[in-house]
């Protein structure tokens, strides 16, 4: 039988339905309280034109497929390159033993390859992996290589990434330090090497590189929060060559970017997820951030594991405003909790509350009410 109805959008409308009238009274509600198909359409097709230049400009590849493949492969996208970074702030600060360095290796490499993957089908068709678990990661790498065609014994980085693109040095007009940095970009790890000098030290922990003894080099994984490593190369590059040092960058794209200046700056106010709910990330200097979140938001719990203040999802709405206000960013699974979140709330029933009050009994208002005669007790004897 055929209904016919007003979407959210407006527009009228008329589907078919089958089935017991309870299914199909489900079945309308469900179809009118959104938009109408070309509506619906049209909004994928800006959702996927929005996708697509975050894409171009944070080296990520352009999927392919159907506009419904293309804008739901996006989210499960995001959602994997999200709970690998969400892995690596976890199994950054643990002891490094040879087991946890191969699983952050694969790590590293399954990030880079997920920004590879064109087909919007594959991410859709139950592709999942729990990057916590080195066994899943493993896995993972396997298939991740297979779409991309890449062997096992290959490197699953393009030789221009490793190999410099342009060898011309990047020296400040009036150097101060003999010889030169070397930056690199190995899938999302940038690495720093110099020889041993105090300012160069201090100059890279605050870029928030940290030394590897095992690679001899300073180094830092780019996630979400840091965003692109080009940029975070050409970030690292102004700062040294600001400082006296000559700088060799070996990634086209970081090298130009020094050059003309047109670097995007790491953001340092984040807020990204973790324990069910909220974690707040801002430098231990940032006196004007630290004031907001004592303002807006009360006592924050230090997670070291996370490196932010734990926040409960109860606080969405103070967490919105300190983003709004203060400039906080937010990871791609903050905003989902955020909309989870909100949606909980806005989909709560609404009712009036009536608060039953217990009647307390009056005894002597019975007695006074049961009867006007004088009780036997209480009469005088004759």
């Amino acid at each position: 039988m055929k209904y016919s109805g007003t979407y959210s959008c407006g527009h009228n409308g008329e589907i078919e339905l089958f089935g017991p009238n309870k299914e199909r009274e489900w079945k309308y509600n469900r179809e009118f309280s959104g938009l109408c198909p070309e509506c619906y359409k049209k909004k994928l097709e800006e959702e996927n034109a929005a996708k697509a230049v975050y894409a171009q400009n944070n080296g990520l590849a352009s999927l392919e497929g159907s506009v419904k493949q293309v804008n739901w492969a996006n989210k499960i996208r995001d959602d994997f390159l999200s709970r690998i970074d969400e892995a690596f702030s976890q199994l950054h600060d643990l002891a490094h033993t040879d087991e946890l360095t191969a699983h952050l290796d694969k790590l590293t490499e399954n990030r880079f390859m997920i920004t590879q993957v064109k087909s919007a089908s594959w991410f859709i068709d139950g592709q999942f992996f729990s990057p916590m678990n080195p066994n899943d990661t493993e896995k993972m790498n396997l298939k991740l290589r297979k779409i991309l065609g890449i062997r096992p014994e290959e490197s699953v980085y393009p030789t221009s990434r490793n190999e410099p693109q342009n060898t011309n040095i990047i020296r400040p007009e009036e150097p101060s330090h003999e010889g030169w940095v070397d930056l690199s970009i190995t899938g999302s790890i940038i690495s720093a090497t110099y020889a041993k000098d105090d300012s160069f030290r201090a100059v890279v922990k605050s870029s928030g590189l940290h030394w590897d003894p095992e690679a001899r080099a300073w180094r830092m994984r780019v996630g979400e929060m840091q965003g692109a490593c080009t940029d975070c190369v050409a970030e690292l590059a102004s700062k040294l060559l600001k400082n006296g040092f000559s700088v060799l960058i070996h990634d086209k794209d970081a090298h130009d970017k020094t050059i003309h200046g047109d670097y995007v700056p790491i953001h340092y106010r984040w807020v990204s997820v973790g324990n069910g709910g909220y974690i707040l990330h801002y430098p231990k200097n940032d006196g004007d951030a630290e004031g907001a979140v004592k303002k807006l938001i009360g006592y924050c719990k230090w997670n070291g594991m996370r490196g932010g203040f734990e926040v409960s999802k109860i606080k969405t709405e103070s967490v919105k405003e300190l983003a709004r206000l203060y400039g906080f960013k937010m990871t791609v699974g903050a905003q989902k909790l955020v909309e989870d979140s909100e949606a909980m709330f806005n989909t709560a029933t609404t009712i009036e509350p009536t608060i039953n009050n217990p009647q307390k009994p009056d005894g002597l208002k019975e007695i006074l009410q049961s009867s006007m005669d004088v009780l036997d007790d209480l009469k005088d004897d004759i």
